[in-house]
């Protein structure tokens, strides 16, 4: 359990592993209500933007993995077929 606080501007800092942990990025928007008497709050997961870009469809969200090693991933499926 990590600890933060409360600043005099109403700012709560919230530690670097754990947005990470949950995949949280800057300028995130939460909603944000109390439950049994705690404060909680759920991310807003942004769909990702799709659009085409000289006839490439172009699909612009943060990558879950490492893209090499999944493209590796799906190499080794296929010649596994």
């Amino acid at each position: 359990m990590e600890l933060v606080t409360l600043d005099r501007s109403r700012c709560i800092q919230i530690p670097e592993t754990l947005l990470e942990q949950l995949g949280i990025e800057y300028d995130s928007q939460f909603q944000v209500e109390v439950q049994d008497g705690k404060l909680v709050l759920n991310p807003i997961k942004e769909e990702p933007k799709v659009y085409y870009e000289n006839d490439v469809l172009v699909v612009g969200s943060q990558l879950l993995v490492n893209p090499e090693a999944f493209i590796e991933e799906l190499r080794q499926e296929r010649m596994n077929e």
